[in-house]
């Protein structure tokens, strides 16, 4: 139990939280879940779809040794490991002088925090928040236009990640062939954006700043944690930084042509639909962050004992100084984007699936 590793662990003990298990034979599940979707897409002729799985299917197969870890810490580790290579090749290349552990923990925000250990740096995912994303994006993703049944789903989600942290009290929505590749691609972009956005913070050194104060983060059951405080402006840097990173340091003209290759190139194909998920992932996170955050506003008078905190702007704002400059140029490259629309024009509706869901538990 060396590195930064051991000082998770360590800091798990103190809340009493050991890491979670994993379910029996989740690997075997997982292959044979993207073997079936594979077939399936290449019956119906779809070789690009079919082309992209087979890139994760290999990336899967070469990932067996970590069936003795749960899905969350695997997924956890392979965004680590996608932000730490974009870094490699980056800029920020010579910045990354610390060991940097991500780990899930009930931070009980949609935003990760960053805390100094010994031996390096915690990034705190909360609990669930990539099966929480699943959740969503499924729903968003299972038909056009969105109806009824996908904005209960949608309540669901949200009621059950505000009342009990943990997603898994809440829908557990199938959607299979284009659907399931879609909201796959973007659960993944959404997750590694969250992760990429604490490397901006570290890259920047905001984390190391003599003026760096820590604050202490409420995280339910009287219980807190210190976390680094940032001011708006390092907030911004770091989603600025966090971006770039996600996109691979790549150029809007190159992410451009990669993408166009990809509509007549199976080869490239599943990098378009990576790049495509990562130019729409901050959007979609910031338009769900915004939706949950009413939510939990607009419920507070329900005396609810899980309200979610956070030490970053409003989301609004956020997302209008990511995109402000860069929107009209990537025009139909957010179109990925546009699955969030029910999240906006179906807010009122959601908000009041939430508070009835939230009146019923209570």
């Amino acid at each position: 139990m060396e590195g930064v590793r051991g000082d998770y662990l360590r800091f798990l003990a103190q809340f009493g939280i050991e890491p979670r298990k994993p379910p029996a034979n989740a690997a075997e599940l997982r292959i044979d879940m993207l073997l079936r979707m594979i077939e399936a897409h290449r019956r119906a002729g779809d070789q690009a779809a079919a082309a992209y799985l087979d890139e994760l299917l290999a990336k899967e197969r070469a990932g067996a040794a970590d069936e003795q870890r749960h899905p969350a810490e695997i997924l956890l580790e392979r965004s680590r490991r996608t932000v730490v290579a974009a870094i490699a090749s980056s800029a920020y290349a010579d910045a990354l002088r610390h060991e940097v552990f991500v780990g899930d923990f009930p931070t009980g925000s949609l935003n990760a925090e960053a805390r100094r250990t010994e031996h390096g740096y915690l990034i705190l995912v909360n609990s669930g928040l990539s099966y929480f994303f699943r959740q969503v994006l499924v729903a968003l993703c299972m038909r056009d236009p969105v109806g009824a049944e996908e904005l209960d789903l949608i309540g669901q989600a949200i009621a059950a990640y505000v009342l009990h942290r943990d997603p898994a009290a809440g829908p557990q929505p199938v959607a299979g062939g284009p659907a399931a590749m879609l909201s796959h691609a973007l659960q993944r972009a959404c997750g590694d954006f969250v992760v990429a956005h604490e490397f901006g913070h570290l890259l920047a050194g905001h984390l190391d700043m003599p003026a760096a104060q820590s604050r202490m983060l409420p995280v339910g059951d009287g219980r807190e944690v210190p976390v680094i405080d940032k001011s708006w402006q390092q907030e911004f840097e770091a989603d600025a930084i966090g971006f770039s990173l996600l996109l691979g340091g790549r150029s809007l003209h190159a992410i451009k042509q990669i993408i166009d290759e990809g509509e007549h190139d199976a080869r490239v194909a599943g990098q378009g639909v990576e790049l495509l998920s990562a130019l729409a992932a901050p959007m979609i996170f910031f338009i769900l962050e915004s939706l949950v955050a009413r939510c939990i506003q607009e419920a507070e008078g329900a005396q609810l004992s899980s309200a979610m905190t956070s030490t970053h702007p409003p989301s609004r704002d956020r997302l209008a100084a990511l995109y402000e400059e860069s929107i009209k140029a990537m025009g139909m490259y957010l179109r990925y984007a546009n699955l969030a629309r029910p999240l906006v024009s179906e807010e009122a509706a959601i908000v009041e699936r939430v508070h009835a869901l939230l009146r019923k538990a209570l």
